[in-house]
């Protein structure tokens, strides 16, 4: 997962080519067995405000510049994708290219992630990313692992340096607590003779940037304008040593953390600032009695990484930054604690229940516990210890002295168990092995008993063998004979059987084609009353129209030049009428005619297929007759 995570979460700044922009918690699971059974990620931080704007001469993030490597086919065809010159978020700053590092072969060595993960936001990628890795929901135990960006001071120093110099306080001073307080106060608890080490507390730092209320965070939250909040800091924190105001800034202010002091810009804290848990709610949850709720409490080591130099190249040590370096982050007081101090301690229960084996008869006594520990140690002769009221403390180096001699016992004893082991075998294979030869003998002579047994068996088998041969032999042939027969009478049925249906079903075509035939003779019969009965009509109304036609003109010659028009008119009206009805007439009996000639045709086929089914029916009752 970490060549995805930072592809999406990494970026070229000034003083790293590959700075981690967001906070990972890797969290490794454990079950009853102590066996790796699951994983999973968390992220934090993430540097949201650098995908759109970046200084020159630092980068976006690599994911962008990768997608922009990727081969021509890939990159034009598939993304429509150019240079990133041509990418107003990635040509704000001149670097498009990282010294030792080509892009393209890092695109095609992550090319098979870049098809799932191309479209996902990153909450996204980390969920597929656990999901590909695999939780145990049922582990028991975990190692968890915070890996943040460190100590940041860049030429512009927004919002997001401040949330990272203020998480990296918090952990500084983690490193103190457990460190230095915890690991002394735990010294003069149980009445340890120890020198007290002085060292660096952050916790004015803390207090400035946390306090409620009055803190910059506080302040921070209740402001509405950048001036204003700016004007507030000027006005609370005027006299703190760790905060100062530059004199040529308006909307800037200095904080001077453990490790140096950070000129922030203001500008755009407010806008920043949204995206927050509240610290009542988790110090709330922490300070609960049920364990459920508060989380475990485990055991904690703080890594401090270290920059060698700022010139970005391997196999170079610049020694008074590195020196300055661990000097702030309390790495040397640290060391001097580990080398002055007891930096392993037991209870009196866990040690000698760890290293009773060295002096058993310390543990057969009846003794006390601290009692008992100072014996066994006095014994092995270990000096420079300590015992404390509830623990023993031991200097560096004594707790593996003391592991090689349990492991130097228990070798020994694991040699004497190893010894009566091996023997235990010899003496069962020796046992095995006279057993197996009583055996092998045992079972030589019943193979031959077996043998001939067996040839007995096989004439019994072979003459029963035969017998049934000969049974099979005959009854295959009477099964065959008795086959054919059921075949041939099967045949003979069904032929009987399908001339009798096709004898019925020719008859019932047969009465069909009558059924046809005489609606025919009857439709045709009507056919020619109605031709007829309609040039009766047509004579007649011919005969009336001419009887009135005279009757009109005799009439007109009595009338005068007005009365002689209109009836002309008349005439030339009744003329046109009878030449339309003699016109209709002779398209009725033309239409006639081919209703006729195509009734004509369907009563012969009708004809032709009666006589065929009559001859067919003839021939089939012959055929029936002769079987």
């Amino acid at each position: 997962s970490n060549p995805v995570l930072e592809a999406f979460g990494n970026a070229k700044t000034l003083r790293n080519n590959n700075s981690s922009r967001f906070g990972k918690f890797v969290e490794l699971q454990f079950d009853r067995s102590g066996r790796i059974s699951g994983a999973a990620v968390r992220t934090y931080l993430l540097e949201r405000s650098r995908v759109c704007q970046i200084s020159d001469p630092e980068r976006n993030y690599h994911c962008f510049y990768l997608l922009c490597a990727a081969p021509p086919e890939v990159r034009k065809e598939k993304f429509k994708l150019g240079d990133p010159k041509s990418f107003h978020y990635l040509n704000q700053s001149k670097c498009y290219k990282l010294d030792g590092v080509d892009d393209t072969e890092e695109y095609l060595a992550t090319g098979e992630l870049w098809i799932l993960l191309a479209s996902v936001k990153r909450n996204r990628l980390v969920d597929k990313i656990n999901n590909s890795i695999g939780q145990d929901p049922n582990s028991k135990t975990i190692i968890g692992v915070l890996d943040i960006y460190g100590f940041e001071s860049f030429k512009t120093n927004s919002f997001e340096q401040f949330c990272i110099n203020f998480t990296n306080e918090k952990l500084q001073q983690h490193f103190n607590q457990h460190v230095f307080k915890m690991e002394q106060e735990d010294y003069t608890k149980e009445e340890i003779n120890w020198s007290y080490i002085e060292f660096v507390d952050n916790k004015d730092v803390l207090e400035l940037i946390e306090k409620k209320p009055g803190g910059v965070i506080a302040l921070l939250d209740e402001a509405c304008l950048t001036r204003n909040i700016c004007q507030k800091l000027y006005q609370t924190f005027k006299n703190s040593k760790r905060f100062t105001k530059p004199k040529l800034s308006r909307t800037s202010f200095a904080i001077s953390h453990y490790a140096g002091e950070v000129t922030y810009q203001a500008d755009l804290f407010l806008d920043k600032n949204k995206d927050y848990v509240v610290a009542e709610h988790q110090d709330l949850l922490i300070a609960s009695s049920d364990t459920f709720v508060a989380g475990p409490s485990p055991s904690r080591r703080n890594i401090k990484c270290v920059k060698p130099n700022n010139v970005l190249k391997p196999a170079i040590f610049e020694n008074v930054n590195v020196i300055q370096q661990l000097r702030c982050g309390g790495v040397l007081e640290a060391i001097r604690i580990s080398c002055a101090g007891y930096p392993t301690k037991r209870t009196f229960y866990e040690f000698l229940n760890r290293f009773g084996v060295l002096a058993p008869e310390v543990l057969e006594g009846n003794y006390d516990d601290k009692v008992a520990c100072r014996m066994l140690l006095d014994k092995i002769g270990l000096k420079g210890y300590e015992l404390g009221k509830t623990k023993v403390f031991l200097r560096a180096g004594q707790m593996a002295e003391l592991d090689a001699r349990r492991a130097e016992v228990l070798g020994n004893a694991a040699r004497k168990i190893q010894m009566q082991i091996r023997t235990y075998i010899a003496q069962k294979e020796f046992r095995a092995l006279r057993g197996a030869a009583i055996v092998l003998q045992s079972n030589c002579r019943g193979k031959l008993a077996c043998n001939l047994y067996e040839e007995m068996r096989r004439q019994a088998a072979a003459v029963k063998i035969e017998k049934s041969f000969r049974r099979h032999v005959a009854r295959e042939s009477y099964l065959r004979i008795r086959h054919s027969t059921i075949a041939v009478q099967t045949a003979l049925r069904g032929m009987v059987a399908r001339n009798e249906f096709r004898f019925r079903k020719q008859m019932k075509a047969a009465t069909i084609i009558q059924a046809r035939l005489r609606s025919h003779l009857a439709y045709s019969y009507y056919k020619k009353l109605q031709k007829a009965a309609l040039a009766s009509q047509c004579g007649w109304r011919s005969r009336l129209a001419r009887k009135e036609l005279r009757t009109l003109k005799m009439a007109a010659r009595d009338t005068g030049a007005l009365s002689e028009k209109t009836t002309l008119e008349n005439v030339e009206e009744l003329t046109w009428r009878l030449q339309l009805e003699k016109r209709q007439r002779t398209d009725l009996e033309e239409a006639k005619a081919q209703e006729y000639a195509k009734q004509q045709e369907a009563l012969q086929a009708m004809r032709l297929q009666v006589e065929e089914a009559n001859a067919a029916v003839i021939r089939e009752r012959g055929c029936k007759e002769s079987y």
